[in-house]
């Protein structure tokens, strides 16, 4: 066995390198997951910002417009907020999904868990978070069932739970 230690922020972190493969241990694994949320944070942030600067212009500009066309650009920012935001969401689910894989995979004696009702739930918090209140997430993308291989597992979340996370970061926007 070959272990590499790490020092991040005062904590140790350890990857052993057996053979090809690595094994994640569950430091290594919440700082990955603290990092993607992190980037997706800061992604968020600059797509709220962008869509405010917009709306701000809009309104700015009303008296220029009718108020049909006021309300077209307003729907225009609207789904592009709500389009980008799916995006960035779906990175996210992804991405932690394929991180929680990893070290799932990388255990002697690998646990049959459910990693799509634990990445929901980190995106869940993440969410929550960022609205400042509680949200239920739908029974239709909670997965009963252990996910079998991480390719089912991404096939199954990119198909919605993006888009109830956007309706409600939307929501906590209007």
């Amino acid at each position: 066995l070959n272990a590499d230690k790490l020092r991040v922020g005062g904590a140790h972190l350890q990857v052993v390198n057996v053979g090809l493969s690595k094994v994640y241990t569950p430091e290594l694994l919440r700082k990955k997951q603290n990092d993607q949320i992190m980037k997706f944070g800061k992604q968020y942030q600059e797509i709220r910002s962008d869509t405010m600067k917009a709306l701000s212009k809009v309104r700015a500009d009303s008296a220029e417009y009718t108020p049909e066309r006021v309300d077209r650009e307003v729907d225009k920012i609207t789904q592009q907020f709500r389009q980008q935001t799916k995006e960035a969401i779906r990175k996210l689910l992804q991405m932690l999904s394929i991180t929680e894989e990893k070290y799932r995979m990388s255990l002697d004696s690998p646990v049959h868990c459910n990693t799509s009702v634990r990445v929901l739930e980190i995106t869940q918090r993440q969410v929550e978070s960022l609205v400042g209140h509680k949200i239920s997430i739908p029974d239709e993308y909670i997965r009963s069932e252990p996910d079998e291989d991480l390719d089912s597992f991404v096939a199954s979340v990119v198909g919605g739970p993006e888009e109830f996370f956007a309706d409600v970061l939307l929501e906590d926007h209007k």
